[in-house]
């Protein structure tokens, strides 16, 4: 998605976007071999969409679970790439440095859901984007 998009392919870019979205309804995203490691490419992929959508709505949509996803990141996966840096390991070949910059992604998302919900009026949408700012923080 992001190579697409970066080499100009719009279109093909949200097409991959939209694909891996889908795969959260399937039962290899739902059921992990590794309940500890929170995949995130998915949220990634609602943050791409909500970037090219205009109705607030819309962004909403993608962005709630995305945000939701990122804090299950943090309160899943972070604690473990964290417990096992300070052993000098990395956890499923992730380090700090990449942990914190999914929690900062999330941190981004979050600030967009807050900014749509307030638009929209979508009172669980902002109580959620609200929590994930006081949650989703690089230490």
């Amino acid at each position: 998605m992001k190579a697409e998009n970066e080499a100009g392919k719009v279109d093909l870019a949200m097409a991959t976007a939209r694909r891996l979205v889908e795969t959260e309804s399937s039962d290899a995203f739902k059921y992990r071999a590794i309940p500890e490691s929170v995949p995130t490419e998915t949220y990634d992929a609602r943050v791409f969409l909500a970037g090219r959508e205009s109705d607030p709505a819309k962004k909403v949509a993608l962005l709630k679970p995305a945000v939701e996803g990122y804090l299950k990141f943090n309160a899943i996966t972070y604690p473990r790439v964290k417990l096992l840096a300070k052993e000098g390991a990395n956890f499923i070949d992730m380090d700090t440095a990449e942990a914190q910059q999914v929690v900062k992604r999330g941190r981004d998302a979050a600030e967009e859901l807050k900014t749509a919900s307030q638009s929209v009026g979508d009172a669980a949408a902002l109580e959620t984007s609200t929590r994930a700012l006081s949650e989703l923080l690089v230490e």
